[in-house]
């Protein structure tokens, strides 16, 4: 329970593991409330995993993220995190990424943040779901739904799931949602697109992952992408985009509003890796599975640690996001014809275990020779 002051910070290498995030809950009582993870140094790692985050009433506090990662050149690892139920909007966990040159976050949920003001004078800026600005994003198995400037009478102006400005990202059997329009002060308003490109910015979206607009409960719903000029936006072919609902009889935008950017739909899959469970006792079990082309070949790899930089192989679409100094092999694995595989594991009895934090990568080659790599997964021994 922190309860010393209005914002916590972890700002030195340490890895924090709880039982679940249906399980333990990380409670801060003051409002406005927000962690903030700063200052990790390079060839470092920061985890924090396993939590239900409570920022109390006014988590965040309005316009602020509810979790911030600032100047970190070392890695964070954010897992099995989801907020506090309570009041949507005013409670949201929402994020942002700084000058970070690794997260990577895996089985989150994040939503943005609304604020309520009185009749005709609207509260701060609504923020988005997740914010990265000249940072690099690893997505996986994750929710992000945009919030809206919510004035008590009138105004209810959308935002996006995923916000980037200089940024890259990389996202992986995720759903990501802008979130709904509806009235303004001055007319309706549409609902919002699921990605906001902002500067020099580019995404890759992979696997199962559905970029969605915002509904629109009296107006037409939103693209789930908008691309403006100069923005690049690169997809498998598994990916899907999906307009907003039109909950007022108007007109839904097309799933895709390509305004002059760049969107590169490849024409094979990429490999992904999820494991079944977070959290696991010595002498349990779990399993890997395995997504990506049709009788691809794919091999599993552990460690313990996360990538100190981000490396690139030649001819391997992807990155390196596991330390491979001391990384370990699985048993490979045939894709079947729907593109998917799994691999079981034991985890030794062994009490000593408790608090080990492994992280999972898979390479794979598709029949036509092309390799990629897969986000990384992590389960935490407790």
């Amino acid at each position: 329970n922190f309860a010393s002051g209005n914002v916590v910070v972890l700002n030195r290498a340490i890895q924090i593991l709880g039982a679940g995030s249906g399980v333990t809950t990380l409670q801060m009582s003051n409002f406005p409330e927000r962690l903030t993870i700063r200052d990790i140094p390079a060839g470092q790692e920061l985890r924090l995993s396993g939590f239900t985050l409570d920022l109390g009433l006014w988590g965040g506090g309005g316009s602020s993220f509810g979790l911030e990662i600032i100047d970190c050149q070392g890695a964070v690892f954010l897992g099995d995190l989801v907020e506090a139920p309570g009041n949507p909007g005013l409670t949201s966990l929402s994020m942002s990424a700084t000058d970070a040159d690794l997260v990577v976050i895996e089985g989150c949920a994040f939503a943005g943040r609304s604020w309520q003001g009185d009749c005709g004078n609207p509260g701060p800026k609504s923020i988005p779901a997740v914010r990265a600005v000249a940072s690099t994003l690893f997505i996986h198995d994750s929710t992000f739904d945009g919030g809206f400037n919510q004035d008590g009478c009138f105004v209810q102006v959308g935002v996006a799931g995923l916000e980037l400005e200089d940024s890259v990202a990389y996202v992986s059997d995720s759903f990501l949602e802008g979130w709904r329009g509806g009235a303004t002060l001055s007319g309706w308003s549409i609902g919002y697109q699921a990605i906001d490109l902002l500067g020099d910015s580019q995404v890759t979206l992979i696997g199962s992952t559905v970029v969605k607009g915002g509904d629109g409960p009296s107006s037409a719903g939103g693209s789930g992408l908008v691309l403006l000029a100069g923005d690049v936006v690169v997809a498998t072919p598994d990916v899907v985009f999906q307009p907003g609902t039109d909950l007022g009889g108007g007109t839904t935008a097309p799933s895709v509003s390509n305004q002059g950017g760049q969107l590169t739909i490849l024409t094979e899959r990429w490999t992904t890796t999820t494991v079944s469970l977070h959290q696991v006792a010595p002498g349990g079990s779990f399993s890997l599975a395995h997504g990506g082309a049709p009788s691809a070949t794919v091999v599993p790899f552990f460690s313990t640690g996360m990538a100190t930089a981000i490396p690139v192989l030649p001819g391997v679409l992807g990155r390196v996001l596991i330390d491979l100094s001391a990384a370990n092999q699985l048993a490979p694995q045939t894709l079947d014809s729907g593109g998917s595989a799994l691999s079981s594991i034991a985890v030794p009895s062994v009490p000593a275990l408790i608090g080990l934090g492994v992280l999972f990568q898979t390479v794979g080659a598709s029949p036509s020779g092309t390799y990629s790599l897969s986000n990384a997964s992590m389960v935490s021994v407790h």
